[in-house]
């Protein structure tokens, strides 16, 4: 998670084999405050359904 107004990194996870991004998410158990506005990319489909202040961008990450 980035903020991204200072594109300061606010944490961070992974896993050492495959799993989906929105997967990995849950499973941390992040808790996001509600006045926070969450943008991700298609990879958290569902986060709406958790988050009612989240964007799903598909164009998020192109240059």
């Amino acid at each position: 998670m980035l903020d991204k107004k200072t594109h300061q990194v606010i944490c961070a996870d992974f896993s050492n084999c495959k799993k989906h991004d929105f997967r990995l998410f849950k499973e941390s158990k992040i808790l996001i405050s509600p006045k926070v506005k969450v943008i991700t990319d298609t990879g958290y489909q569902g986060i709406q359904k958790i988050h009612n202040n989240s964007e799903l961008s598909k164009d998020l990450f192109r240059n």
